[in-house]
């Protein structure tokens, strides 16, 4: 890449920052939910709307999740 590239780019970046998106989306959505939440409704911070990495399941609890889905009559 030539350094004039790179320049604009960093100029660029200040202007309007890119990358971490996920932060970014969290906060506004914090600030959208605090905002219209009810008064009996808990305050949220960013971190309750950032997706988090979930460990994989064993067979024993995807057989207990499937035990409490009611089947169709």
């Amino acid at each position: 890449m030539p350094v004039d590239l790179l320049y604009e780019w960093m100029a660029f970046y200040q202007l309007e920052p890119f990358g971490d998106e996920w932060l970014r989306h969290a906060v506004q959505t914090c600030q959208f939910y605090n905002a219209h939440r009810g008064k009996s409704q808990a305050i949220k911070k960013p971190s309750d709307f950032m997706p988090v990495e979930q460990r994989p399941q064993t067979p024993e609890q995807m057989h207990r999740i499937l035990q409490g889905i009611p089947r169709g009559t």
